[in-house]
């Protein structure tokens, strides 16, 4: 009796928890119902191969000014590129975008996309 040693104490678990298993859910029919919701989620999109839909293929773009916008730093100068863009549909509707990019395309692609989004309707 004396070589065994009894511990009636039980034992305490770890403050962290363990998420090295994955969540279980209790039926097929949990699991069903939560892999349907996240498939019909219109707000999921992304993946590399993701190509977004052209809402208004028959807006015209005009680029108006791109301006090279220098700012000090300790290093030196750092350069980057400010693009007024505006779009438009010879109807009525014109947006118009203001946006900065590290170059001259990126800046252009950031202003149209802020102008697609920005449209305004005018009588």
């Amino acid at each position: 009796m004396s070589d065994q040693i009894i511990n009636n104490s039980p034992e305490k678990k770890s403050p962290t928890p363990d998420f090295s298993q994955k969540k279980r859910f209790q039926d097929k029919d949990q699991r069903r119902a939560s892999l349907r919701a996240r498939k019909d989620s219109s707000k999921r999109r992304g993946g590399k191969n993701f190509k977004r839909k052209d809402e208004n293929p028959e807006m015209d773009s005009k680029v108006i000014e791109v301006r090279r916008v220098t700012r000090v730093v300790k290093g030196g100068k750092r350069m980057r590129f400010s693009a007024l863009v505006v779009v438009g549909d010879k109807k009525g509707k014109v947006g118009i975008g203001l946006k900065k990019g590290l170059d001259y395309q990126d800046a252009v692609n950031k202003a149209t996309r802020s102008a697609k989004n920005n449209i305004l309707n005018i009588n």
